[in-house]
């Protein structure tokens, strides 16, 4: 799990963070993603005091879109051939 908040301190002012999490494959559909989505989430806006929360992830994962949007994430637009290759989870 991991919170970013962009790579200039310049940016900082804007309040906001990409939230992100990688789940092994004998884990995964348990509720562990969930749960650290809702805990980063909370820790975002609770603690750390910002405005929005963000998440990105690869439209053909339809199943983390899906569990996304019952969090309360809304989608705000696709970002087209943004990875060359895809990603790959190795565990």
């Amino acid at each position: 799990m991991g919170v970013w908040a962009g790579t200039s301190a310049a940016r900082g002012h804007h309040r906001n963070v990409s939230i992100g999490i990688r789940i092994l494959k004998d884990y995964r559909g348990q509720g562990y993603g969930g749960e650290a989505i809702e805990w980063a989430t909370d820790w975002s806006f609770r603690r750390a005091g910002m405005h929005k929360v963000k998440i990105e992830y690869q439209e053909s994962n339809a199943r983390v879109g899906r569990l996304y949007e019952r969090l309360g994430f809304v989608r705000e637009g696709v970002a087209r051939k943004e990875l060359w290759g895809g990603w790959e989870v190795v565990g």
